[in-house]
């Protein structure tokens, strides 16, 4: 525990867990399905696909309770992107190659 200067202790109580994503097949060709695990499953979850220049090149949104999804990822050139599962405010990424 921490004590402010106030004298009122501070400290954490409780840490959220983050989303846990599964991406597979991964490196993917032309589908990935796309699992998460929710720490929240009362939200909806967007999940974006980021190129390496930050640029969302795939998105789509699951509704509350919905946990897995199959992207397209066929139009996306070969190479590495980043995979962003946001939950109301819990942020989770996890890398997915693109093969030819």
């Amino acid at each position: 525990m921490w004590y402010n200067p106030q004298g009122w202790g501070v400290s954490v109580s409780e840490v959220i867990a983050a989303n846990d994503i599964s991406i597979s097949p991964n490196p993917a060709i032309d589908q990935v399905k796309v699992a998460v695990n929710l720490a929240d499953a009362t939200s909806k979850t967007i999940i974006r696909v980021y190129d390496l220049n930050g640029r969302v090149v795939a998105e789509e949104t699951l509704e509350a309770g919905s946990f897995a999804t199959t992207m397209d990822v066929s139009s996306l050139e070969a190479g590495l992107y980043v995979v962003e599962v946001t939950t109301g405010e819990v942020k989770s990424t996890k890398k997915l190659q693109i093969a030819q």
